[in-house]
């Protein structure tokens, strides 16, 4: 959650310094300084752009492409991704356009391995907005945009404290350049992060000096990175493993002897830089141009693409072979392949680009056919459709039987076009298959259902809300393929199933949403969890939330305690947040207004909020956030941070506590017995968001976790000194007024009663008190006759 931005904001370097650097480059590195001549090879798609090329509105999202939305995740969205088709017989090259705002990423659907990532980027337009006027070319424009590619564990992309590294590129322009006569001199930071670590910057060659529009000037102070030029704006990124370092190449795509070779110390890197990573790309804060992505790959990648290379193949000749169907011979070898045709095996992103090309060739195909190869074509699907369902006994096989099941009965209705009596004979045949195919799919779904109940009537902790609501994905997924009759039983089945499951995803006084996970085994805590694809919304019942909230009664702001711990971390590093807040929902990031209104969203529900982040060293970072009535950026509501130790299953307290009610009182904030020591917050600031009686709703939410469910899973222990199941939790001694004397202790009568030698020592201090006071008074009185 915390702003990258604000640590790669763009680095602005003057020309001078550009030109000193690029001399010792040429002298060291043999690079070339040549500026690149005529117009782009390329132009974005501008149909593709909205009216306004910042808008926060989505644009078309390619899922041929590779890449994904990571909407929910983060505020980012994209403007518009696509997969260009340049007539070659494998994917074409990714166009992606993140829109302009903070967290504008975008993700990839698949890991890749570190040691051999490759990728090969056309920055071309990276600071260019297409079709932008001339005259928009000024001051703004000289620091260039940057692009920040991001090989880390999680897929959002990289938060800094995240398992990976951050590779920023950014083009620096020559403040006399025009866009037709620009200069191509790149700087490269590569960033290190993970578990915990203060990230890592490797030194370059050149410091970048100081620039104003960051947040945290110390940390821009010593961002350091390596200064190149190169004659193209085609660059090739190329990660190695040598010994006790990974090697990061980069050079021009077309001549890789203008290269820039960085080393990356493994030692350095996080731990889980060794194993697979996701791969995002941005510009964060800035948001970034159009780029075009010409190659994208490791070893894993290559190696899946020769594992289909036959079938992309055998798909191609099909594709055209369908062309030319001008006589019977032809027909026949296009059916031929018409049958090897598969897509197993194919990854998402290709199955999605290939699938549309072979529904083409399908109808185009079927116009051709004649009655007895239609006849083959539905006798050949069925055969194929009998085998599978023989053997299915999962919603994998109902999903292939379903398939060629629709197959079949296209084919069979095509035939009754042609031969009314033969394509009655078709079809008859697929009616009685369909009948097998709904008592299969019966016995399947009533299989996964009885799975479901059997799972939430053994419910006793998280991982059995888990598991049954993983059930019941499975148990509904192809109820709706079943006959009315069927569907009537099994849907009654599931409604009172689904009623003990929500009876036991539960603690009284608490409200949860759709993604949220809650259970009190004991009675007195409360085990908080939750499912993948959680994270906070704008509204507590908004099926991507995964908020806990107390909405029997609000609890004191400024005089709240609080136990918890950490009991299993999520699959990929994220966030816990606790807030007490004005409306009982999670917080918002978002940079957008309400559009009823007018309103920034982030003022929908202000509050007082702890973001943590626990690592897997032990330690977390969290960062304290006063969200006020007036707050239109929600990263400007950051007021401090800090690092503590912490241990799984360990008790962690949160005290919030002010001394008085005085509106001039300050409030004494810790976690994890740490103070927050800075820009602190008066009873009078808490008033202006939760009004006189500065009560506010407590909530839970967290964001991470993978799609297997494995998210953080929390316990409450205490909340205001009572059990976090009880319904006092609320209840707190009141706070006293700033005049109140402070209570006098009540002498013990009993001097052998404990306490006594207190009020004993007190007496003595008195009597020796009025002594000494008398002994004074009477050596002023001698004084002052001698004086007389």
């Amino acid at each position: 959650m915390k702003r990258a931005g604000t640590k790669t904001t763009a680095l602005i370097i003057a020309l001078s310094m550009l030109l000193t650097c690029c001399t010792w480059l040429t002298a060291v590195f043999g690079v070339k300084t040549a500026r690149a001549e005529g117009a782009a090879q390329w132009t974005p798609d501008t149909t593709l752009l909205k009216a306004n090329p910042d808008s926060t509105v989505r644009g078309p999202f390619d899922s041929t492409s590779g890449f994904i939305d990571i909407v929910g995740q983060v505020n980012g969205q994209v403007q518009y991704t696509v997969r260009i088709d340049d007539g070659s017989d494998n994917r074409g090259p990714v166009e992606t356009y993140p829109i302009k705002t903070w967290g504008g990423r975008v993700g990839y659907e698949t890991q890749f391995d570190f040691d051999s990532f490759e990728t090969e980027i056309d920055f071309t337009y990276l600071n260019k907005t297409p079709d932008a006027p001339k005259d928009t070319w000024g001051e703004e424009n000289v620091k260039g945009e940057q692009l920040n590619l991001m090989l880390s564990s999680v897929t959002a992309g990289l938060y800094f404290g995240n398992d990976g590294c951050m590779i920023t590129v950014q083009r620096q322009r020559d403040q006399a350049a025009t866009p037709e006569d620009e200069s191509r001199n790149y700087f490269f930071t590569v960033t290190s992060g993970g578990n915990g670590t203060s990230d890592v910057t490797f030194k370059g060659n050149g410091k970048a000096p100081d620039y104003a529009n960051t947040n945290d000037p110390d940390f821009a102070s010593g961002y350091s990175g390596w200064l190149m030029s190169f004659a193209t704006d085609v660059l090739s990124f190329k990660i190695s493993s040598e010994g006790d370092n990974y090697l990061l190449t980069i050079s021009e795509a077309a001549d890789a002897e203008s290269k820039l070779v960085i080393t990356m110390p493994k030692a350095t890197l996080a731990k889980g830089i060794e194993e697979k990573v996701y791969m995002a790309y941005g510009g964060l804060n800035a948001g970034t141009g159009v780029v075009r992505f010409n190659k994208l790959t490791c070893d894993d990648t290559k190696a899946y693409e020769a594992s289909i290379a036959s079938k992309v193949a055998t798909i191609n000749d099909y594709c055209t072979a369908v062309q030319d169907l001008s006589d019977s011979s032809k027909i026949a070898a296009a059916n031929a392949l018409r049958k090897q045709v598969s897509l197993d095996g194919f990854r998402n992103y290709d199955r999605a680009y290939f699938q549309p090309k072979v529904d083409a060739a399908n109808e185009l195909f079927s116009q051709y056919l004649d009655i007895d190869s239609l006849e083959d074509i539905v006798e050949d699907t069925l055969t194929n459709l009998q085998a599978k369902l023989s053997n299915a006994a999962d919603n994998a096989a109902l999903a292939e039987i379903y398939s060629l099941a629709a197959d079949a009965a296209t084919f069979a209705s095509m035939a009754k076009e042609l031969d009314a009596d033969r394509g009655a004979a078709l079809q008859t045949k697929v009616d009685e298959v369909n009948a097998d195919i709904y008592e299969k799919a019966k016995t399947i779904v009533t299989s996964y259902m009885n799975a479901y109940e059997n799972a939430v009537n053994s419910i006793k902790n998280l991982a059995d809300l888990q598991t049954s609501s993983v059930k019941r994905a499975d148990a509904v997924a192809y109820l709706d393929k079943l006959t009315d009759t069927d569907k009537t039983e099994l849907y009654k089945k599931l409604e009172d199933t689904d009623k003990v499951y929500s009876e036991k995803n539960s603690v009284a006084g608490w409200e949860g949403s759709l993604k949220s996970l809650a259970i009190s085994s004991d009675g007195k805590t409360i085990s908080y969890g939750a499912l993948a694809g959680g994270g906070m919304s704008s509204d507590v019942h908004t099926r991507d939330a995964s908020t806990l909230s107390f909405t029997e009664s609000k609890m004191a702001v400024n005089n709240f305690t609080m136990s918890f711990s950490i009991d299993k971390l999520a699959a990929s590093t994220g966030w816990i947040s606790i807030g007490l807040m004005a409306k009982p929902n999670s917080f918002s990031t978002s940079q957008d207004n309400d559009p009823v209104d007018g309103v920034p969203k982030v003022q929908n529900n202000p509050g007082l909020m702890f973001l943590i982040s626990p690592y897997a060293n032990g330690s977390a970072k969290v960062e304290l956030f006063f969200i006020k009535l007036t707050t239109t950026d929600f990263y400007a509501a950051l007021l401090n941070e800090l690092t503590f130790d912490y241990e799984i299953g360990k008790p962690i307290e949160i005290s919030v506590k002010a001394p008085d009610k005085d509106k001039d009182s300050y409030l004494e904030i810790s976690i994890g017995g740490q103070d927050f020591p800075k820009k602190r917050i008066d009873n009078a600031a808490i008033a202006s968001v939760f009004g006189k009686d500065y009560e506010g709703y407590l909530n839970i939410c967290q964001m991470g976790g993978d799609q297997s469910n494995n998210c953080y899973e929390v316990t409450l222990n205490k909340i205001n000194g009572h059990d976090a199941a009880s319904a006092d939790i609320a209840k707190v001694t009141a706070l006293p007024d700033k005049n109140d004397p402070e209570p006098t202790p009540t002498p013990n009568p009993d001097p052998t009663t404990p306490g006594c030698g207190g009020n004993v020592a007190f007496a003595g201090m008195a009597v020796f008190g009025a002594a000494a006071l008398v002994t004074a008074v009477v050596a002023m009185i001698r004084k002052k006759r001698e004086n007389h």
